[in-house]
């Protein structure tokens, strides 16, 4: 049974376990195809956070020697 039939069966009342059985295994498959589908996503989006952390600790990184430079410019201009 495809899932439309499925669907049409269930809203006549037909709850007999080949029915309920055909659910249950499409809701299966179903959930899998979503799995299958999301899990290089999953990857791809780990790698791109992994990405991410990196550049902002270079940032940081960036941002503390532009920080002590302004302040040697500073303590040169105080002199």
């Amino acid at each position: 049974m495809d899932r439309n039939q499925l669907l049409k069966a269930l809203s006549a009342g037909e709850h007999d376990k080949a029915t309920i059985g055909n659910v249950v295994d499409l809701l299966l498959s179903m959930s899998a195809a979503v799995r299958e589908k999301t899990a290089g996503d999953v990857d791809e989006l780990l790698g791109l956070i992994s990405e991410l952390q990196d550049d902002v600790a270079q940032l940081k990184d960036m941002v503390a020697e532009l920080s002590s430079r302004v302040t040697a410019l500073e303590a040169e201009q105080q002199s």
